[in-house]
This record gives C-alpha cells, sequence and structure tokens, in this order.
C-alpha cells in the first residue's frame, strides 16, 4: 500500500495543504489571511506544478485541474505528462493511474496513520497550535515550531480578490514542491463529482477490504 501512496506522496501532500489551510482559518490569529482563505472550498483551478530538488533543478512538471467542495472532498486531475486521477470524499481515496488501467483505493485514515498527513485533518485541530503565520504582503507562511514533519514551511499566496496564486512547500532538505493556479472560480459542485466510478477493464486495488 505504502509503495503505491509514495508514488504519488508529491501530489497529494498539496491536496492535504487545501484541508490543513482550512481548518487553520479557524485558529488563524492573522484575521486577512482568515477572511482571505475562508472561501478557498467550493472552487475549481487549473494548476501547474514544479518539483525543485534541493540542489534547484526541476526535476518535474505537471499540469492540470482541480475541484475542491469542502475539507477533504476533492478532485484532482493531473493531465499532463501521465494521467492521474485522485478523488476524496474525506473517507475514501481513490487514486487512478491512467497508465496503468488501475485504481487503488483506500480509507484516508489509513493513509495518513503514522505519517505526517495526521496534520491535514479535521481531528488534529490540536496540532495546529504548533504553527506560526507570518505574512509578507499577499503570501503567508506558516512555520511548524516544532520537528515534526517533514516540512520545513509552507507558503500560500492569495490576493485580496480571495484568488489563490500559488502554495510553496519547502521540505527540510530544501527541495520545493511550487503549485501555481490560473483561472481560477468559485464554484460549487455535486458530491458526485468526488466519487470515482469503476469501468470495465479497469484494475481494481482495494485495500479497504
Amino acid at each position: 500500500m505504502y509503495k503505491i501512496i509514495q508514488k504519488f506522496l508529491r501530489i497529494f501532500i498539496c491536496i492535504c495543504f487545501f484541508n490543513l489551510i482550512q481548518i487553520y482559518c479557524a485558529l488563524a490569529k492573522d484575521l486577512t489571511f482568515q477572511h482571505r482563505i475562508s472561501k478557498i472550498h467550493n472552487f475549481y483551478s487549473y494548476f501547474k506544478q514544479d518539483i525543485i530538488d534541493e540542489l534547484g533543478i526541476l526535476v518535474q512538471s505537471s499540469i492540470g485541474e482541480i475541484k475542491i467542495k469542502q475539507p477533504g472532498w476533492f478532485n484532482w486531475y493531473v493531465f499532463y505528462p501521465n494521467k492521474i486521477k485522485i478523488i476524496s470524499n474525506a473517507k475514501t481515496i481513490w487514486i487512478h493511474d491512467f497508465l496503468t488501467n488501475q485504481v487503488n483505493i483506500f480509507f484516508v485514515k489509513d493513509i495518513i496513520k503514522n505519517t505526517p498527513f495526521v496534520l491535514f485533518t479535521k481531528e488534529s485541530n490540536n496540532y495546529f497550535k504548533n504553527y506560526n503565520v507570518f505574512r509578507n504582503k499577499d503570501c503567508f507562511t506558516l512555520f511548524p515550531k516544532d520537528n515534526i514533519d517533514t516540512i520545513k514551511y509552507c507558503t500560500i499566496c492569495i490576493n485580496n480578490n480571495k484568488i489563490i496564486e500559488k502554495v510553496i512547500f519547502v521540505e527540510k532538505n530544501g527541495a520545493k514542491n511550487i503549485i501555481r493556479f490560473y483561472n481560477q472560480i468559485l464554484k460549487k459542485f455535486d458530491s458526485n463529482q468526488f466519487v470515482f466510478r469503476s469501468f470495465p477493464g479497469l484494475t481494481v486495488d482495494d485495500e479497504r477490504l
């Protein structure tokens, strides 16, 4: 199971970040930050994701689209260079690899168990007391106070119109994960957008069983 998770780890950590900022919104002392991210749910956007190693070398770029309904509900579709779709309804997560024509299904709680992703769930509000938030113009950076995960800090840049411009993760080894958003719109989605539907010929690996 964890080999599959590791394969998509850098995508998944970006998705988990949306849970972080939605929960942290309620705890943030910075009212500007709180106000600007209050509408991050129910939105659609194209994105470009760049992964840069600790030497500053671009090692991977991807392009796709994301739909978010509420914390834990997302539909993340990478269509370049390899098609991958990750869908979650906060309880179950489906990882569909178009190249292998296989979907792996997990309980979200099993994926985050014993990993830093416990920080990005509704059940972990107490953990967010371990973060400091700092503002630099339209960018807000969250620093963990303790040595509690592999992320050195994460930054979200969101303008006065509540448009998310980019999200940056910096790992402790210096590697960066940068996601830039384009043509973002606030839009409500039906719940059926956040459930994966199988089809003939698809290989299904259901780790919930």
